[in-house]
């Protein structure tokens, strides 16, 4: 497709394996996915690259990965599938090897990753090309997080700034404990 995307410095984007670096938090393949993303729409008006990334990663949270299924693999193996309920590496990582039952520094887990990139990929080059339709909508905060969010977020207590999911690590939804 030409400039910028052809000398796109590519290498500088390996910090995001692991988590970031071996961190676990945000999966390097959202944050490689959001930067594209953000190539494609960038400028101080951020709202459509706004409702692209949290449709993808709202997708990634709710959705059974890894779904591709690659014809021929470095290691040919069976790599079970879960739902991260997360867009942390950690938390994704961890709800897969509870599935799987292999160890985070398995074979399989790798294969794993590889795979669940191509799927985040595959769904990045769906929401960019979607997009590109002039009445195009993409789903906004889940009704959960909605919640959550009309009584923490910036129109109200404002002690919280967040999207993703909150049912992930709060037990108490529902019973807000003020």
């Amino acid at each position: 497709v030409g400039e910028p995307y052809r000398s796109f410095p590519l290498e500088m984007m390996r910090y995001g394996e692991g988590g970031v670096s071996g961190w676990g938090s945000l999966c390097g393949a959202l944050n490689g996915a959001a930067a594209v993303i953000g190539l494609v729409y960038p400028g101080k008006d951020g709202s459509r690259r706004s409702e692209l990334i949290g449709a993808l990663f709202s997708w990634y949270e709710q959705t059974k990965l890894p779904q591709f299924r690659p014809a021929q693999t470095v290691a040919p193996m069976e790599v079970p599938a879960s739902v991260a309920k997360s867009v942390l590496c950690h938390l994704s990582v961890n709800r897969w090897c509870e599935a799987s039952r292999c160890d985070a520094f398995s074979p399989e887990k790798r294969e794993r990753c590889r795979r669940l990139t191509a799927d985040v990929v595959l769904k990045t080059v769906e929401l960019l090309n979607r997009s590109q339709e002039p009445s195009s909508h993409f789903a906004g905060l889940s009704t959960q997080t909605n919640s959550c969010v009309t009584c923490h977020g910036k129109a109200g207590r404002a002690d919280v700034m967040v999207k993703m999911r909150c049912d992930t690590c709060h037990t108490h939804l529902g019973k807000c404990p003020e």
